[in-house]
């Protein structure tokens, strides 16, 4: 019943958009044909061109961008584009509509694929030049709030030995005033000749230090979602999230379950869940990442073991509670409906306790455990967002969507490459039956 009605909505909803939009996209078409009008902007030489090019070919190549189909066809447009001339064209809608086949009055606003996908061309770039083996390459870049690339030749131009068919031989005359004898030239100019090793080698030298200084501010401009979440919108392959479901449901339809049985049980899950989920679920489409949700009940074993894995939802996530047996911080029971995060590796004494038999409205607190590992069992990496209570996921959740909130922990993450897990315990504190602003009590990373 739900699907039918929201797909009513939305049809009604394109009219409307539609029926606003019509001038706009008439006012639109109007300025491209103009601006296809324009005069060329100054093409790039052969040599140029075809260096470039080379380039391009090995960027797609490489493990970026080889198993995907949209990113290379769209690099691809843009450094074509701009080689051939066409910069001037490389606008959101006109990119959406030639490469995406959009319509050209699409609402860019509520289709942002353009810019989804140049971000994540622009972080795979990134990545590729982070390392070492292809520090001395021709650099191709998409600069933040551009479509048009840059293209940086960190040596002197070497043409390919078919593109000098333009440039004029040395002939002998010239080659005999070149060798001509030093103490034909004045003194002024031999001077200047032999400081010319030093001044080559301090430029060099300053184009070392600025590109160092460049990689910096690229590596501290990574924000702390990305840094946090990196093994999961890096992925070529759908990840999984695996979100759990009440305890007292059951797992299959029957012979004899009824509709309102379905509805109640078999596909039951908790708001506080699904807002968590839908948390997670607005990471993964910012960064334009293909994902696949499942209840915890229908997950099997071999579905952990295809790739990466967010597990949502703790105490009614039976693979939530099997993942994190390797972990320092556990969710306990210590008494009957008592549920206490507790310190496996010191047995330290804490107050982080719900007792869930208690009057919901009288609750102040929740706690909750984010942590993100390797899974010895799947040998997979998984990110675990679960709370004593469902107040407690909401939170953690909210958490992982926070620069602010990361900031701490992608700082750590970053300044030590050789630190790939972590798990944090959180509190937050119940206002009038909602999370407040979680607070970080304990952090552990290795």
């Amino acid at each position: 019943m739900d699907a039918s009605m929201h797909g009513v909505r939305g049809q009604v909803d394109g009219r409307r958009i539609r029926r606003l939009h019509i001038p706009m996209a008439r006012a639109e078409s109007e300025m491209q044909t103009s601006e296809r009008n324009q005069p060329k902007q100054n093409a790039w030489n052969k040599g140029e061109s075809e260096l470039v090019l080379v380039q391009l070919e090995r960027l797609l190549a490489s493990h970026h961008f080889k198993l995907s189909k949209k990113y290379p066809i769209l690099l691809r447009y843009l450094v074509e584009k701009t080689l051939g001339g066409e910069s001037h064209l490389l606008k959101e809608r006109t990119i959406g509509v030639e490469v995406f086949d959009r319509t050209p009055d699409y609402n860019t606003a509520e289709d942002p694929v353009v810019r989804t996908t140049v971000a994540e061309i622009r972080k795979r770039i990134a990545q590729y030049y982070h390392e070492d083996t292809h520090n001395s390459e021709l650099r191709i870049e998409l600069t933040a709030g551009s479509y048009i690339p840059e293209f940086h030749f960190s040596t002197p131009l070497q043409l390919p030995p078919h593109a000098n068919s333009g440039i004029t031989e040395t002939t002998p005359q010239s080659e005999a005033v070149s060798a001509a004898s030093d103490s034909e030239l004045p003194t002024a100019a031999k001077q200047r000749q032999a400081l010319g090793p030093w001044i080559a080698l301090g430029f060099f030298l300053l184009v070392l230090v600025s590109f160092g200084a460049w990689k910096a501010w690229q590596w501290y401009t990574i924000s702390p979602v990305e840094t946090v979440w990196a093994p999961f919108i890096g992925s070529h392959s759908p990840v999984l999230i695996c979100i759990g479901r009440p305890g007292s449901t059951t797992s299959e339809d029957t012979h004899d379950t009824t509709l309102l049985d379905h509805i109640n049980q078999v596909n039951a899950l908790t708001y506080d869940d699904v807002m968590a989920l839908l948390d997670v679920t607005d990471i993964m489409r910012a960064h334009a990442q293909s994902f696949l949700v499942k209840s915890s009940a229908k997950t099997t074993f071999s579905d952990l073991q295809e790739g990466s894995t967010i597990y949502v939802g703790a105490l009614d996530n039976t693979w939530t509670l099997r993942a994190m047996k390797s972990l320092r911080y556990q969710f306990d029971e210590v008494s009957s409906g008592k549920i206490q995060i507790t310190d496996h590796r010191d047995h330290k004494q804490n107050d982080w306790i719900v007792d869930q038999n208690g009057v919901y409205p009288n609750l102040n607190r929740d706690y909750a455990i984010i942590a993100r590992f390797q899974n010895p069992e799947t040998d997979k990496t998984v990110m675990l967002v679960g709370g004593i209570g469902g107040d407690g996921t909401k939170a953690a959740a909210k958490f992982l969507a926070r620069p602010g909130d990361l900031k701490e922990i992608a700082n750590k993450l970053q300044h030590n490459r050789n630190l790939k897990n972590f798990e944090i315990v959180l509190g937050t504190q119940l206002i009038n039956g909602s999370p407040g602003p979680p607070r970080v009590l304990a952090i552990e990373i290795w």
